[in-house]
């Protein structure tokens, strides 16, 4: 099996199959080395050379895409199993939200329409990414006002209290 640091043109290019139809459009399939099959929408014959890079750059994401879904699962299980160890151990443990994917769908081998759905997903990957940045900034806060709330509890209790431990 291709590991994602052997892909590269070359890689790319000798492992793509290219079909022709009657209307002489021609379309570029390959299997990645995660397995999963993937191809391109049929281009016109003379457009066929402009359109292998954006077939060498949408199979680079794709492979890239499988690389990290399975980095994802990979992580998933550990924290799972991390989080019911700490449950079982009776402490609560807070679930870290994942990034959605990437590239869960076929790129168009149209320049054009490739960059459009690069940008369709990079907007929603930013979007995650900014309402997980607030969610994270009002979680501290909401802790910081916690600590202090009860760090000031204690100093109260303790006022005066010699026995009482420092911090």
């Amino acid at each position: 099996m291709t590991e994602h640091s052997d892909i590269n043109d070359s890689w790319i290019l000798g492992s793509t199959t290219q079909e022709t139809n009657d209307k002489g459009q021609v379309k570029y399939r390959i299997n990645l080395p995660s397995g999963r099959p993937l191809e391109s929408g049929w281009v016109a014959q003379d457009m066929a050379k402009n359109a292998v890079h954006a077939w060498l750059s949408a199979v680079r994401d794709q492979v890239s895409a499988d690389a990290q879904a399975k980095t994802d699962e990979a992580k998933e299980i550990y924290l799972r199993k991390k989080r019911d160890e700490a449950m079982s151990a009776g402490s609560p443990v807070a679930q870290p939200s994942a990034a959605p994917t990437r590239l869960s769908t076929v790129l168009s081998s149209d320049p054009v329409e490739y960059a459009k759905q690069m940008v369709d997903l990079l907007t929603v990957e930013h979007k995650h990414w900014v309402e997980s940045c607030l969610d994270s900034t009002m979680k501290r806060r909401s802790c910081e006002l916690n600590l202090l709330r009860w760090q000031t509890i204690l100093e109260s209790l303790t006022k005066g209290d010699d026995s009482a431990p420092t911090e």
